[in-house]
This record gives structure tokens, sequence and C-alpha cells, in this order.
């Protein structure tokens, strides 16, 4: 890497971590609003609602997404044609996979979601899938071809807008599992209006170009689809196998344990053009460099959050999700693994091959299924949160292998260097809150 890359990559992601304090500190204001107005159980259904929403969305883009950036890294079509592309792509696999939310709930509505009543609710939120996929891609975009600070603030804007509504919502008491979701609205179109100013005018895509994406996407899918299972099914397994009371105590946990991303993940973001670059060698190296740095940011939060969030939740939440806190000690370390294995995910779908790549997510899903089968109906919400430590260390792990097996086991761990990069990276971000000051 050179000098001029390591800074490009260290202020984009100083940039991106401040913008991702920023979101996170709305969201979570929003949350203790919403766990507090609607309580315990009211938080359990937006909670299933919202992690049917974000399972759609997910797997609606992020294949899509990646397909994207290996289309732009053969450097064939200028960014105005994807845009034009990714407008189509949105529509056909975001609009197909908001149909799909709607059948996942259709199917449970008498079994594993009876009672839970949340028809208008998931109406709102699949609705909403092709957009907000269409707001995944132009964030792609822009951050493939280095324009990521725009994307930054226009995300913390929405979300800020956000919280603003339901702050107001909870003022007016007029807060519901409804118009809560509702406010998400209020997010994404602010951001995909200024996404879409970023991002040029789009131009018709040439032939061609919408199917190559769909068909690279339709290849890379699987993967995610496993991927942001794994993420998400602890909430639905929880919903069909507890109480949502026990959803909603888990909900707040979650919010702290990814804490833990908002962080590396900004490393990851900063990395990601070179990720993508059309030097292979330049692309590993990136790579493992995120890795690295990502598994040292993560295991410097841990002891923090461990000791920082559960004063948090007594105080901020109240009494009735003390049994938030039985899940967090699990749920920390399981997010310091899945913020290795996100680290890694850019690398081993560009070089691992897409049976190695989906069998990576396949095999930790289903530990994960089977762990929560087991080990919830015997803990209860801590089960889940136990069995999301084993499956996201099962998939760390594999992941790992597929690019040591092009660098070894050292270049993916965190060495000397990486602490004095540490401080540069902090010497960064302190930069861009400067600048954002004045």
């Amino acid at each position: 890497m050179t000098p001029a890359a390591a800074r490009s990559t260290a202020a984009q992601g100083a940039h991106t971590l401040a913008a991702r304090l920023v979101i996170y500190a709305a969201a979570f204001c929003a949350s203790v609003i919403i766990a507090r107005g609607l309580g315990a159980s009211g938080n359990g259904l937006y909670s299933v609602a919202m992690t049917i929403g974000s399972i759609a969305t997910l797997i609606g883009s992020v294949g899509f997404e990646q397909a994207q950036a290996k289309v732009w890294s053969r450097g064939r079509h200028a960014p105005a044609a994807l845009h034009g592309s990714a407008i189509r792509v949105a529509a056909i696999a975001g609009g197909a996979w908001g149909l799909v939310a709607v059948a996942i709930w259709a199917a449970g509505r008498d079994s594993v979601f009876e009672g839970f009543g949340l028809g208008a609710a998931i109406a709102i939120v699949a609705a909403l899938v092709p957009l907000r996929v269409l707001l995944t891609l132009l964030r792609g975009l822009l951050i493939v071809t280095g324009d990521i600070t725009r994307s930054n603030v226009a995300l913390a804007v929405g979300d800020v807008v956000r919280t603003l509504i339901i702050a107001g919502l909870a003022l007016a008491g007029a807060l519901s599992v409804e118009a809560v979701l509702g406010a998400l609205w209020a997010a994404v179109l602010v951001a995909l209006a200024v996404h879409r100013i970023a991002a040029g005018r789009p131009e018709r895509p040439p032939p061609g170009l919408v199917g190559e994406q769909l068909r690279v996407g339709a290849a890379l899918s699987p993967y995610f689809v496993f991927l942001v299972l794994n993420l998400r099914i602890d909430v639905l397994m929880l919903a069909a196998l507890a109480t949502t009371r026990d959803v909603g105590n888990y909900a707040v946990a979650v919010i702290f344990a990814e804490l833990v991303w908002l962080i590396t993940d900004a490393v990851n973001a900063g990395a990601r053009e070179r990720q993508w670059s059309a030097s292979p060698d330049d692309a590993l190296a990136a790579t493992a460099a995120a890795a690295r740095m990502g598994l040292l940011l993560a295991l410097l939060v841990l002891p923090l959050l461990a000791v920082a969030a559960p004063v948090a939740i007594h105080l901020l939440f109240g009494a009735e999700y003390t049994d938030a806190t039985d899940a967090l000690w699990a749920l920390l370390p399981a997010a310091v693994a899945m913020a290795w294995w996100r680290a890694l995910s850019a690398g081993i779908v560009r070089f691992g091959r897409a049976r190695t790549v989906n069998t990576v997510a396949l095999v930790a899903l289903v530990a994960n299924v089977a762990l929560n089968v087991v080990l919830i109906p015997r803990l209860g919400l801590a089960g889940a949160a136990l069995a999301s430590l084993g499956s996201y260390t099962i998939g760390a792990l594999l992941a790992a292998s597929v690019v040591a097996a092009r660098l070894g086991w050292r270049a993916l761990l965190p060495q000397r260097a990486d602490a004095r990069r540490l401080r540069a990276f902090a010497g960064e971000l302190a930069a861009v809150g400067l600048r954002q000051r004045v």
C-alpha cells in the first residue's frame, strides 16, 4: 500500500466512523424512545417486523451490490450506466424480495407468528424494500468510485430525521409499531434523494448490463442469503420458541453488541474501494489489513462495552429490560467474531470459488439454527445469544481459511504495526471531527 493510498483509506474510514457515530447516536435515542414507549412486548413486535423487512432488503441488495462492484472492477461501464442499471436491478430484486417478506409473514401467520397481529406493519416494511435496495446499490456505487463522504452524510441526516419524527410521535402520544415503521420511510427517502444527486444523472444501461448484474448477483446470493439469515434468524427463532417480551429484551442486547460493528465496518468501508481494485495483490492486501484492524478494534471495544452496556441498559431502558444482560455477555464476543468475518467477506467473494464461499455461510447458518433449537428452550434469550456466538465463530474461522490459503494465517491476525496504524487512524478521525466543527 502506498502512503497516499493508506492516508486515503484512513481518511475515508475516519469519515465513515464519524458519520456512523452520528447514525448510531440517533438510532440509539430512537431505540430508547421505542422501547420505553411500546414496552418490552411492543418492542418485540416492532423487532420482528423490522427483522423481516431487513432480511428481505439485505438479501435483495448485498449480493447485487457485490455484483455491481465486480462489474465496476472490470472497467467496461461508466458510473452513469451503473446508476441506470441499479434502478432496474432494485426494482426487480427489491420488488421480488418485498413480496417474499409478505409471503414469509403469510406462511407463519397461523404458526410461528400466531397472535402477533402485524399485517399492516409487514406491508409497510415490504413496500419499502425496493427503495432500500436502491439506496444500498447507490451507496455501493459511490464507495467504489471514491465518493463515500456524501453517502455518509446522507445516511446520517436520514437517521436524524427519523429519530426526530419518532420523538415527535412520542410527545404527541401517537407512538405505535406502525407509526415507528412509517418513520423509516422518511430516513430512506431523505438519504436516497442525496444519493441520486451524488451519483449523477442515470443513463440507460447498455444491452446486457442489467442481465449481467442479475446473473452475477444471483450467483453470489446464496452466500449473502445464508450470511444475512445467520445475522437475523435468532430473532425469528426467539419469536417462535419464546415470547415477544424475550424478543424485546434480546433486541436491546443486540443494540449494544452491534456497536462493535459501528467501528469495524467503518474500517471496512474505507478499504472497500481497494478491495475491488483491478490489482488482485492490492485487493488481497487491503482485505488482510481490514481483517487485522477490524479484529484489533473489536477486541479493544469488547471490554469497554462489557462494563458500560449493563449500566446503560438499567439506566436508559429501565427494569423491564434487565433480562437483556443475559444475552449481552455472549453477543459481545459473537460480534467480535462477526466483525472479523465481515472484514474478510469482500476478499472471499472476490477470490474464493462460489461453492466454497457458499459453503462457509451455509455451515455457519446450519450451526446457528441447530444451536438455537437446542438452547432457546433451555436458556431463553441467553441460548439465542450463545447460538450466535457458536455460529459466528465457525463462519469467521472458515472465511479466514479461504483468505489464509493465499496469504497465510499470520497476515490476518493483528500485529504490532497495526497498533501504529490504529493511532494514525485515530488522528485522522480527530482531524475529520475538527473539520466538521469548523
